[in-house]
């Protein structure tokens, strides 16, 4: 256990050494997230728009609650010459007859100006269920 927690530990430390060498220098960026549920038959029954300009280097957390379930994704775009570096974090908080539920994620994906990309904070779903994704792009934030 102790040693599981010191190669966390290591990992977060020499993740954070590399990120630190990314440029932070140009200028704001335009993080859109969008939340939606999808049902069985991938028709989508709810969806919100959220658009956030933030600094590189800086999060858009946002919050999503519904019933016995409280969702917080946490966005940090880095530059990269071709494109962006996104840290996706999703911390998930299920009540239910069992207690409150916690589990946490951390994604750190490279994309294009504008690549959409998926993110399923409560996992991938069983196909006849429904699920939560959140849609994240970036893009040039300048005016």
């Amino acid at each position: 256990m102790i040693a599981r927690y010191c190669l966390a530990l290591l990992s977060l430390v020499l993740f954070s050494a590399g990120l630190s060498a990314l440029p932070l220098d140009k200028g704001p960026v335009l993080i859109r997230i969008t939340p939606q549920v999808m049902e069985p038959d991938h028709t989508v029954s709810w969806k919100d728009d959220l658009d956030s300009k933030t600094l590189p280097g800086h999060a858009v957390v946002v919050s999503i609650e519904a019933n016995h379930v409280t969702i917080l994704v946490s966005v940090t775009p880095y530059v990269l010459p071709d494109g962006y570096l996104l840290v996706v974090q999703g911390d998930v908080r299920q009540s239910g007859p069992e207690g409150l539920r916690r589990s946490s994620s951390v994604q750190s994906l490279q994309v294009k100006p504008r690549q959409a990309i998926v993110f399923f904070p409560l996992g991938r779903a069983d196909p006849a269920s429904r699920e939560m994704e959140v849609l994240i792009s970036v893009e040039n934030g300048g005016d």
